[in-house]
């Protein structure tokens, strides 16, 4: 039996066989090639191309062990808490010595949110693309 997913292109309903869906990435692909930059037609072009990852994404996940997915699962887990990790804890006395930084020449909080604000504009990307992941995998689980 051939597996087929279900995808929506201009609203409607179709259903797709993953035969199908990496042929139409490579016609994708091809005619992206093809296009200008300021085409006006690759904006649907990526918009499909993005639907029909997500389809063959989520037909992967279908297909794979339960527990190799909360594996993977727990591992983007711990990437998280590794990105939190990188950030500077400004440990409680020194925010009490300093009465959050008032009676110091050197701010430890300002300095702290400073960087701590860099941290987190540079793990942005790949802090969306995780939490991202981990939503796909916890619906897949059912968790």
């Amino acid at each position: 039996m051939e597996d087929r997913s279900s995808s929506s292109w201009y609203g409607f309903a179709v259903e797709v066989s993953p035969d199908e869906v990496l042929e139409e990435l490579r016609s994708i692909a091809t005619r992206l090639e093809d296009l200008p930059p300021e085409s006006p037609d690759r904006t649907d072009l990526l918009q499909r191309r993005d639907e029909l990852r997500m389809i063959a994404q989520q037909a992967a996940d279908a297909a794979r062990n339960p527990a190799n997915l909360r594996s993977e699962l727990e591992h983007l887990r711990s990437r998280l808490e590794d990105l939190e990790s990188d950030k500077v804890v400004v440990p409680s006395w020194q925010v009490t010595m300093t009465r959050g930084g008032r009676l110091s020449l050197i701010d430890p909080v300002a300095d702290a949110a400073r960087i701590n604000d860099a941290i987190d504009e540079g793990s942005a990307p790949d802090r969306a693309a995780i939490e991202a992941r981990i939503s796909h995998l916890e619906e897949v689980l059912g968790e």
